[in-house]
């Protein structure tokens, strides 16, 4: 758990930010989000760099470390095109600005290109933009780049209800939706850029208002504004005997984690233990192997694609649990606590 509250969180470019309910601008430096700005209500950092919007849904993007005012109004901003923005504004039109154009503010006239359609979020990633409605439906923009941000064909409707949803600087899509449940996009690559299905996941366990994913870890804001984040591994999976079931047990493991701010902290895992037999399959104690196997997942390289298959997910500096589920095939997720 990070220390600190926040309403809103994005993650880019190494770089992650966050707003309070003050509408104070938060960067997190060295593991702690520090001050930066005041009067902002949501704020975006990603290849197009650092943009903001103040309550009066005027547009600002850093420069020199200042803020520096651009015409137009949005409500909403997302930084995380390939160097192209977008937003909405108070009416829920649809904003972007290409790379060529961006990449000269600030400048005496914005070019903003308005796309077809009505949506109150819009997130972009380097080959699609996401965004939802003032019914929480879910549309995908696809053929986005950075001098072509208003994409190719119309907004295509997504399966699902969303309040919130944001798109990584590698294509992968998480969203909260209104009951406070997080969700991730499975199966998405360049040539699938809508990706298969949706995945729950759990971070909080009183719910979720705000997520945002960069290299390779996940930002979540509680509903008690809290933040946590998770460390989001490639997808491994290991074949089943078919035919035989499996029963789980529960025990602790202790394990140190050394904190450079504040020294050692002990993490405490509840794993849920498998044992493979060629009959059966009963009660087990192989927790070790399988925080071994979730740590060898980690150095074998970080990715957020899922697939059709499942996500093994590590907990960061928060109590976790690392639990299994299968049909067919073996799988693993660790929820915090």
């Amino acid at each position: 758990m990070i220390c600190g509250t926040l309403k809103q969180i994005d993650a880019g470019s190494g770089s992650v930010v966050g707003v309070n309910n003050q509408n104070e601008v938060f960067i997190l430096i060295n593991n702690v989000f520090t001050k930066v700005f005041t009067s902002l209500k949501h704020f975006s950092v990603g290849p197009a760099g650092q943009f903001g919007v103040d309550t009066a849904n005027n547009i600002f993007k850093v420069r020199g470390g200042s803020l520096v005012q651009i015409a137009g109004l949005l409500k909403q901003v997302d930084a995380g095109g390939d160097q192209n923005t977008a937003g909405v504004n108070m009416h829920d039109n649809i904003y972007c600005l290409n790379m060529d154009a961006n990449n000269k503010l600030p400048s005496s006239s914005v070019p903003w290109v308005q796309l077809q359609g009505k949506l109150k979020y819009y997130s972009c990633g380097p080959y699609s933009c996401w965004g939802v409605n003032s019914n929480d439906q879910i549309y995908i923009k696809k053929g986005v780049s950075g001098n072509a941000c208003s994409g190719t064909g119309n907004f295509v409707n997504i399966p699902g209800l969303l309040t919130m949803i944001e798109v990584a600087t590698d294509g992968s899509v998480f969203g909260v939706n209104a009951q406070g449940a997080l969700f991730q996009r499975t199966g998405i690559t360049r040539s699938n850029p809508a990706g298969t299905n949706w995945i729950s996941m759990v971070a909080c366990p009183k719910g979720h208002k705000h997520v945002s994913f960069d290299l390779g870890l996940l930002w979540v804001v509680c509903v008690d504004g809290s933040i946590r984040k998770f460390t989001v591994i490639r997808q491994e999976h290991i074949n089943l005997t078919a035919g035989h079931q499996a029963a789980f047990v529960r025990r602790p493991i202790s394990v140190f984690r050394t904190d450079a701010a504040v020294g050692p902290r002990r993490l405490v895992f509840d794993v849920l233990n498998r044992r493979r037999s060629s009959s059966s399959v009963g009660l087990s104690d192989h927790s070790d192997w399988l925080f071994s196997y979730c740590h060898l997942l980690v150095r074998k390289g970080i990715s957020s694609y899922a697939g059709a298959e499942r996500t093994c997910y590590l907990a960061v500096s928060c109590r976790a649990s690392v639990w299994f589920g299968f049909s067919g095939q073996l799988w693993t997720q660790t929820l915090l606590m």
